[in-house]
């Protein structure tokens, strides 16, 4: 993994007590439609209204030196947050995509100078969540089990339009999605309709859940998340022995794994298992919570290279599953 930075990060401009603003893209280091496109997350601060560029922050697998190098040579220059939506770059699939990383950060921060997307941070969100709406605006209900904000209402994108009676225009109202394209969406769908106090949470559920998990404290034996496949143990049933489902969500993006993994788990009978390999971290860290709501088991899990590995066993459909596990309010936060 590789994590880079550049310029100002949020912390020395508060420091300094500088004006700025921020936001947070999660990308693919390259085009989605080619094989084994790897997750990158960016992180820009500007000024909020020039757009002038501070810095910027960017983590990942693949390709980030290659954004930091770009997006130093802007700041370098004084270029602002609208030079990334022009900046030219040499396409082909297995490298970058038709619209950039660093193309995407840029629309998304002009967004929030211009207003057309207010947004609020994780930060923020953690200290006013009881004075606001939540609504997790993600679309499958197979996504709103494998984990939300606490107190959040589950309204589809799709639905938002016939459920606005729901929705009242005299509290503030956070959407989120998976990495806050349609929570963009939504707040567009509301303000149209003259809700005037309407926030995206910036960066979404993605950034949301990775930093307010849990912070696991280290054991003392770890073993290598590559040192093989994942084995079964000697107490599990015999139709657990026999070879999983195998599939390849590596690229899929928000919903995709989610969705991939609900049909394998509906064409298999209870006790056997799928065998599911992503590049999606949040569906890695989310699994063990999802299993909890539907009834299925989470055999085991491991990690290399930004690919994630997880072995689920379908469970018996008679059991009664307990309601949605929200995501769990931990001390010792990131």
């Amino acid at each position: 993994m590789t994590v880079a930075s550049t310029g100002l990060a949020a912390k020395r401009l508060k420091q300094w007590g500088m004006e700025y603003q921020s936001s947070v893209t999660h990308s693919a280091s390259h085009a989605g439609y080619y094989p084994d496109a790897l997750p990158l997350t960016l992180k820009l601060t500007f000024h909020p209204t020039t757009g002038k560029l501070y810095g910027a922050q960017c983590i990942g697998y693949e390709g980030v030196d290659k954004r930091i190098d770009q997006i130093a040579g802007l700041i370098k220059r004084g270029g602002t947050v609208y030079d990334l939506m022009e900046t030219e770059h040499a396409y082909a699939p297995p490298f970058s995509s038709a619209k950039d990383p660093i193309a995407i950060a840029g629309y998304v921060a002009s967004n929030i100078i211009s207003g057309a997307m207010p947004v609020i941070s994780w930060r923020e969100l953690a200290e006013k969540k009881d004075e606001v709406m939540l609504i997790d605006t993600r679309t499958p209900p197979e996504e709103y089990s494998f984990g939300t904000i606490p107190g959040a209402v589950n309204i589809p994108l799709d639905d938002l339009r016939g459920r606005l009676t729901e929705i009242p225009a005299d509290k503030p109202v956070v959407l989120f999605c998976a990495v806050g394209l349609r929570g963009y969406l939504a707040q567009r769908i509301l303000m149209g309709r003259g809700y005037r106090n309407t926030v995206n949470l910036i960066g979404g559920y993605k950034t949301y859940s990775a930093t307010t998990a849990p912070v696991p404290k280290p054991s003392p034996e770890v073993s290598s998340p590559a040192s093989g496949p994942l084995a079964a143990s000697d107490t599990q049933s015999a139709s657990a022995n026999k070879e999983p489902l195998k599939i390849n969500t590596c690229g899929l993006q928000c919903h995709g794994p989610i969705m991939q993994v609900k049909k394998a788990m509906d064409s298999i009978a209870p006790g056997q298992r799928v065998e599911i390999v992503a590049t999606d971290a949040g569906f890695a860290r989310d699994a063990s919570a999802w299993c909890a709501t539907t009834g299925n088991k989470l055999i085991g899990q491991q990690e290399e290279k930004g690919r994630y590995t997880v072995l689920l066993e379908k469970g018996d459909e008679r059991v009664l599953v307990p309601p949605l596990l929200p995501l769990p309010e931990a001390e010792g936060k990131l």
